[in-house]
């Protein structure tokens, strides 16, 4: 990773959701709406433009454990 990206990890057990921004947590908290609808939504706070480049989204679905 260089030193300008981020990584975001967006965690789903059930309901509970966890993010986390370079692997240091930023949020968690229970949901009540369908987990088919979460996105990513990104915000700036800077006054120069700024751009985000999705540059790889990976779905992990966890393996059923016998």
């Amino acid at each position: 990773m260089r030193a300008d990206e981020n990584e975001i990890w967006v965690d789903v057990q059930e309901q509970v959701i966890t993010v986390r921004v370079n692997r240091e947590w930023l949020w968690s908290g229970t949901v009540t709406f369908p987990l088919s609808q979460i996105g990513l939504v990104a915000e700036s706070f800077v006054t120069m433009p700024t751009s985000i480049d999705w540059q790889t989204v990976t779905l992990y679905q966890p393996t059923a454990q016998n």
